[in-house]
């Protein structure tokens, strides 16, 4: 009988380590996605102008651009589980210093922008968790394939399951979301520690260094075609960047429009005090999430592979994708209830989902 193809089925925690590693994409984006419906609120809270709030999405996504470009370097030299922790670690410390923000009257400004900016650059963390899991799943192509498809899930579905969630908590103090990502990157510290194998043996190793030098120096040497163009010079992946860039003012825009929009008084949810107004807002924003999240993920994965098997070419779906949710973004604010707002959101969730997931699929074409 033939020899069945090798497989990493002899490591003892390799589905723990696969587990662990869903739990770190949470940790990642918990920061943003269950923490967005308070963020607004909480800062309104601790008198930080809207004018204000605009910077903290600045450091926390610059800081992200910074992470992204450092953090896989560093997972190859020191290894994936070292730099997966620093990151969670790294986010806990952030986590903590917004949460307790509120109690150093004067500075809230400057704490918030500091634990934003560290979050960025302690949160590129989702590139590495998916060569970790290339890592333990190859050379079972199939279950490498099902374990990228459960992991992009897991990021795409965490908008869905987190924005009401802490909505709701935040009625008990808007400050809780915070410290309860905080304690959520806690055990994902100590789950990493105990239960992530690293099966990546770092650049430390002369041996295997040579080994995979001159590996590489074969590979390139049997390779035809013309070399690869610069980075700077590839147009359509400039062209992509771009658009991404763009995507990242609309998605601000997303997290910030709704909350702010709540508190007219044709919504309702004035409440005796401040900070009871603050909280009721911070739970219809998570619930107002819920059809943007829903409809998003359906049309970017089920939606888009329908459209793109009937032949529709990914521009016209950049292009209608793009209108409907630029359109949609300008009916908003012409909201008067929330269940038009949850309307809107819902048509808004169906562009973006058509839009990224044309925008998405590019870069493998």
């Amino acid at each position: 009988r033939p020899t069945p193809p090798p497989t990493y089925s002899y490591l003892p925690t390799c589905y723990h380590s696969f587990t662990v590693a869903l739990l770190c994409i949470l940790v990642d984006v918990i920061g943003i996605q269950f923490t967005a419906p308070s963020l607004v609120p909480y800062c309104v809270s601790m008198g930080i102008g809207v004018d204000q709030i605009g910077p903290l999405y600045t450091a926390r996504y610059g800081g992200q651009i910074i992470s992204n470009i450092l953090m896989p370097p560093l997972a190859d030299k020191y290894g994936r589980k070292v730099v997966v922790m620093w990151s969670i670690g790294g986010s806990m410390i952030a986590y903590i210093i917004q949460g307790l923000a509120f109690r150093y009257e004067g500075s809230e400004f400057t704490l918030m922008f500091t634990g934003k900016l560290i979050a960025g650059l302690f949160g590129g963390t989702f590139p590495i968790i998916l060569t970790y899991i290339t890592d333990i799943s190859m050379p079972d192509l199939k279950l490498l394939k099902t374990r990228i498809t459960q992991a992009v899930a897991t990021l795409m579905a965490a908008p869905v399951a987190l924005q009401p969630l802490g909505g709701a908590i935040a009625t008990f103090g808007l400050y809780l979301p915070l410290l309860v990502s905080a304690g959520i990157a806690f055990v994902g510290l100590i789950l990493t520690q105990c239960f992530m194998v690293e099966v990546f043996k770092p650049e430390g190793d002369k041996e295997e260094g040579d080994a995979l030098k001159k590996s590489d120096e074969k590979k390139e040497d049997d390779s035809k075609g013309p070399p690869r163009p610069s980075v700077w010079r590839d147009t359509p992946l400039l062209t992509l960047g771009a658009s991404f860039f763009f995507v990242a003012f609309f998605i601000v825009g997303q997290q910030i429009q709704p909350p702010l929009l709540l508190e007219r008084s044709s919504f309702g949810l004035e409440e005796d005090s401040e900070t009871r107004t603050q909280e009721r807002i911070a739970l219809t924003s998570g619930l107002v999430a819920i059809p943007t999240s829903l409809v998003t993920a359906f049309v970017m994965t089920v939606g888009y592979l329908s459209l793109s098997k009937r032949g529709v070419r990914d521009e016209t779906c950049v292009l209608v994708g793009g209108l409907v949710a630029s359109i949609t973004f300008f009916v908003v604010p012409m909201c008067k209830t929330v269940w038009q707002l949850c309307v809107i959101n819902a048509v808004q969730g169906a562009g973006c989902g058509m839009f990224m997931g044309a925008v998405q699929a590019m870069p493998s074409k």
